[in-house]
């Protein structure tokens, strides 16, 4: 008889042991994730951001305490505290079968490692809430880029080029810029200088010059620029404006994409003749014969 009841204490203990959360067949929330979380694809540091999470209830019974929803910034799909970016907290009761929409608040620190991670999310991170399943509560989302402060150049000045121009001459364009961003440039750019029929860039408009700024460009320096243009025997004549477009090839990540060109003054492209003069006086005799 002795023998019997130890057998039942031990595996009443050992069912208990196993089913922590569920007190004497209790109902119980459970806390999960039902969706990836989704957050940008690129984040700068100490900049403020948010990441869209759905919360649900798949349990029981609604939530009777505080529960925190954390955000990771992780490498490898676990959480460190140290990846930690993010948190919110969920006052209210959340009813079983419900969900919960959540943009949490994130803000990558200054000193954070650049490179490629995984946004992860982990609800109840504190284990306030006494769970069916405490196995759900992780979520892993999209790849995030973790970047320097992108620049953004910004031309200052309209073109200034002659009013002018001949067919296969050679002149110069001044362009003026300056970069307004947060960070400084990390790649060359190129400044092109095209002339234009209109106000825009298209596939019309001819390239007559360009200039290669290969130094880094900090944040709040201007540059003025002096491109030498020539232009092609078949720009078309007329009447056309000059046009700068900065970093025309795109190797720049900015902040602004589209304040990247400008429109100067206009200029007429003509096909003048050439004009023949005589440098040194003509010289014969004082006097001559008819038919002599």
């Amino acid at each position: 008889m002795v023998k019997s009841f130890c057998i039942f204490f031990l595996l009443t203990m050992l069912f208990f042991i196993s089913f922590p959360k569920r007190v004497y067949g209790q109902a119980l929330p459970d806390l999960a994730l039902s969706a990836k979380p989704l957050g940008a694809s690129q984040v700068i540091r100490s900049q403020n951001d948010t990441v869209r999470i759905v919360v649900r209830n798949m349990g029981a019974a609604a939530t009777s305490v505080a529960f925190d929803v954390t955000v990771y910034l992780s490498a490898d799909s676990t959480a460190q505290i140290q990846e930690k970016v993010g948190d919110s907290a969920i006052s209210n009761a959340l009813i079983a079968g419900d969900s919960l929409v959540l943009n949490v608040p994130v803000r990558v620190p200054a000193l954070f490692p650049l490179g490629a991670y995984l946004w992860l999310v982990q609800v109840d991170a504190l284990g306030f809430v006494t769970e069916s399943d405490e196995t759900n509560n992780f979520q892993v989302g999209n790849i995030v880029q973790v970047v320097l402060p992108p620049p953004d150049l910004v031309v200052t000045a309209a073109p200034l080029g002659l009013g002018e121009v001949n067919l296969t001459g050679s002149y110069t364009v001044q362009a003026d810029f300056r970069n307004q961003g947060v960070g400084a440039t990390q790649n060359a750019f190129a400044v092109a200088v095209f002339l234009s029929a209109d106000s825009f860039q298209n596939s019309a408009d001819i390239e007559v010059g360009r200039w290669l700024v290969s130094d880094v460009i900090a944040s709040g320096v201007s540059r003025t620029l002096q491109i030498p243009v020539t232009i092609p025997q078949n720009q078309p004549l007329g009447l056309f404006r000059w046009l700068v477009v900065l970093d025309v090839g795109g190797s720049v990540n900015e902040s602004n994409e589209n304040n990247n060109l400008s429109v100067g003054n206009v200029t007429s492209v003509v096909d003048k003749l050439a004009d023949l003069i005589i440098l040194v006086p003509p010289a014969g005799p004082n006097g001559v014969f008819r038919n002599g």
